[in-house]
């Protein structure tokens, strides 16, 4: 909320700031001719007390606008460079083959590089940069869990397994016989430490109270889905009414009658083709 309340606060500034030196301007020629109209002063004089005012808020002006600028470039400096400390500390645990690498050394310089990185996240100050920095690490954390299902070989996997952060040879053995594996050091030199392990999944995993950019969009309007029709894209559109009319539970699929008092039944792949060639508006 208070990320929020100063965001706007920097929006109106540059509006609050030229009326308020407006207003001064202004009130301050309205004393000036005021004066001279009661004093008779020398117009000359008056036309210099009135161009002081009118200079210094043009000087205020432009050292706001300069500093304004010098913060942007500033913020735009710190986001390039998070971007590309991000992209190193993937990098390294990346093995050419596209695999994860459980290197114990590999694994400390990628932690350290995603500290580095969030500090300079940290002094990303405009707020057009920050949104840029918080669409840059949806994206690394799709290529994170990418890299996972990469190395364990298995889409929509649930993660690595624990041989894997013993730090040497894990595949196809067990827990116990990759602890006690040739590959290892005379200590528990090559196991990769937790605090390390903990830096590297706190950044790439989505953590409590993640506001989901899509909470606030929706399903296709049915204006929507007509136009979409019209222009050939069917498909897309029958998606929809087969999702409102079907449904995936346990390896099983489901005829469920929405808006309706029938009970959902088991179908079979020619079921869901029947059915669809009805409830489809081709």
């Amino acid at each position: 909320m208070f990320a929020n309340f100063k965001a706007e606060i920097n929006k109106l500034t540059p509006t609050a700031l030229g009326v308020l030196i407006g207003l001064v301007a202004v009130g301050t020629g309205a004393l000036i001719a005021k004066a001279t109209a009661i004093s008779e002063l020398d117009l000359t004089g008056v036309v210099d007390l009135i161009t002081l005012p009118i200079l210094l808020a043009t000087v205020i002006t432009a050292v706001w606008i300069h500093r304004r600028s010098i913060e942007f470039t500033k913020s735009r400096e710190y986001l390039d460079h998070a971007i590309e400390v991000i992209d190193q500390a993937r990098g390294v645990l990346t093995k050419p083959d596209g695999t994860m690498d459980n290197d114990r050394i590999k694994w400390v310089t990628a932690a350290r590089l995603i500290t580095r990185a969030e500090h300079v996240i940290s002094l990303i100050s405009v707020e057009s940069h920050q949104k840029i920095i918080e669409a840059a690490h949806d994206y690394q954390r799709h290529q994170f869990n990418d890299l996972i299902e990469e190395t364990v070989g298995i889409k929509n996997s649930v993660g690595l397994p624990t041989a894997f952060f013993l730090g040497a040879n894990y595949k196809g053995i067990t827990l116990g016989e990759a602890a006690f594996h040739p590959s290892q050091a005379k200590h528990a030199d090559a196991w990769i430490p937790e605090r390390v392990i903990a830096v590297v999944y706190r950044f790439f995993q989505y953590p409590e109270g993640y506001e989901d950019p899509l909470s606030s969009s929706t399903n296709l309007a049915s204006s929507e889905i007509e136009r979409l029709w019209l222009l050939g894209h069917q498909g897309v559109c029958d998606y929809g009414t087969f999702r409102k009319n079907f449904a995936r539970v346990n390896y099983k699929v489901f005829q469920t009658y929405p808006g309706s008092d029938r009970k959902s039944h088991l179908v079979c792949d020619s079921d869901i083709n029947s059915q669809m060639q009805s409830l489809s508006g081709s």
